[in-house]
């Protein structure tokens, strides 16, 4: 009846760390078993998904502190699982989530802290799961030496366009206006040789609409400079706290 709880507990594990502690507890009250736990630990840690397995260690790691603090003389959950336990860290080096194994490196840590495995042991045990860590730690540097080159090549590219663009869109104003002046001469040369009054109010307002469209053309091209500076502002401020953020990652990374 007991194994059959155990194995139901064992399967219903989840997030909540003060259901691991139940579980914890309930499974270090039933010392005589502790040999078959380990076992069902062991199989579950390598069936379940990888973020799943984590789990199974903080268990590990509560019963463990429920044995320092009751102080047991026969020590039989530290004893069950440390015979396991090679096995159990080598399933982790299948994970892929570099977050996930400094977890467990936390772990192994603080057993070898709170004397719960010899520090050779536990040296043992981060040696497994070392080459794996370090493949997803240059795999980490290389995405974000990718990105950075990424963000070097946006930088060149935005450069290219607006070196493209901006003097094609200051051609077109400025081609506006040239053919604004020449209507404008035109007008003018027109207005000395009209001798009918009927075209009279037609030219006054062509030469008005001229004007205004003069005036329409010199406030785009204000407008236009005001924009661009703008976006160098800004595009100077992305690139500066990109790098910020970049140089954070990498203080904190190497200080950690």
């Amino acid at each position: 009846m007991i194994i059959k709880q155990i194995e139901k507990l064992l399967s219903s594990i989840n997030e909540n760390y003060s259901t691991i502690q139940s579980i914890a507890l309930f499974c270090f009250e039933n010392p005589d078993e502790a040999n078959f736990i380990a076992f069902l630990v062991e199989n579950e840690i390598k069936e379940v998904e990888s973020d799943r397995k984590l789990l199974y260690l903080f268990l590990i790691h509560e019963i463990f502190l429920l044995e320092l603090k009751q102080r047991r003389a026969t020590i039989d959950f530290i004893k069950a699982f440390g015979m396991k336990m090679k096995n159990m860290i080598q399933v982790f080096q299948i994970v892929s989530n570099i977050q996930l194994l400094d977890k467990v490196f936390y772990l192994i840590n603080k057993w070898e802290t709170e004397m719960i495995f010899h520090p050779n042991f536990t040296m043992k045990l981060r040696s497994i799961l070392l080459p794996k860590y370090e493949l997803l730690q240059k795999s980490k540097q290389q995405q974000l030496l990718d990105e950075m080159e990424k963000s070097e090549k946006l930088e060149k590219n935005l450069k290219i366009i607006q070196s493209v663009s901006h003097p094609n869109q200051c051609y077109k104003l400025l081609k506006q206006v040239q053919q604004l002046e020449k209507r404008t001469l035109e007008f003018n040369q027109n207005r000395n040789n009209v001798n009918k009054m009927k075209y009279l109010n037609l030219m006054i307002e062509e030469g008005e609409e001229c004007r205004k469209l003069l005036i329409n053309s010199i406030c785009q091209i204000q407008q236009f400079y005001l924009d661009l500076s703008k976006q160098g502002e800004e595009l100077m401020k992305d690139l500066k706290s990109n790098k910020l953020d970049y140089y954070k990652r990498k203080k904190k990374k190497l200080f950690r």
